[in-house]
């Protein structure tokens, strides 16, 4: 790649971009613009023509709404999300929205002027343990579980929602969950966060008294 690569940042934390937009330029990348939300980085990178757009899922507007918009607009610019959202649904669903590449915020400063290059190559850009995860849903092997929610409608989790579930359930703490499935707490407050939105109750208290009741005396293995 002869020329400087061209980069829209896009996150409501300006404490994230100023580190992000460090880590691009000391890797000879250029920032062209940054943007808090979904609407403002669409409008942005209708404006600017980025090579590639790095793209939080979750903030204002959603990251995956985003991704659509840009990538109709201009198939030719490389959409990456860089979140801390570790969910096989969101990897998935950002595949599906056009995204070529899913990134973790604690990826080291130094690779991510190389994941831009990569992805203005066309490489898809994902780690070892995001790449097994998306070759294990796109060919129908993830497992998962069924309940009802509040509205009586039936919701389906992946086995890591229901792992963390289970232990949610059992009366385990966030901390406690996180140490038993090696992951940050943050990641087992988000996985706790989607079942409360899927479950359309208001707190994770209720989301597991809710489970209780559909788990006991009927013969239902999905949590």
């Amino acid at each position: 790649m002869s020329r400087t690569p061209r980069v829209l940042i896009a996150d409501d934390h300006q404490a994230i971009r100023v580190g992000v937009r460090e880590a691009l330029e000391s890797g000879g990348c250029e920032v062209v613009g940054e943007a808090e939300s979904a609407y403002a980085a669409v409008e942005l990178a209708h404006r600017v023509r980025p090579d590639v757009c790095l793209l939080d899922i979750g903030m204002p507007g959603s990251g995956l709404w985003a991704v659509r918009k840009i990538t109709q607009d201009n198939p030719s610019c490389r959409c990456v999300m860089l979140t801390v959202s570790e969910s096989s649904d969101h990897l998935v669903d950002a595949l599906q929205a056009g995204a070529i590449g899913y990134l973790l915020k604690d990826i080291a400063p130094s690779d991510l002027a190389p994941a831009v290059r990569a992805a203005i190559e066309g490489e898809a850009i994902l780690n070892g343990v995001l790449t097994a995860r998306v070759i294990e849903a796109l060919r129908g092997k993830r497992r998962t579980a069924r309940v009802v929610n509040s509205q009586g409608h039936e919701v389906t989790f992946t086995d890591r929602e229901s792992e963390v579930l289970r232990l949610l359930v059992s009366g385990l703490s966030t901390g406690e969950i996180a140490s038993r499935l090696f992951v940050q707490p943050i990641t087992v407050r988000r996985h706790i966060s989607d079942a409360v939105r899927k479950l359309r109750v208001t707190s994770r208290a209720e989301a597991v008294a809710l489970l209780r009741g559909q788990s006991s005396g009927h013969d239902n293995r999905a949590i």
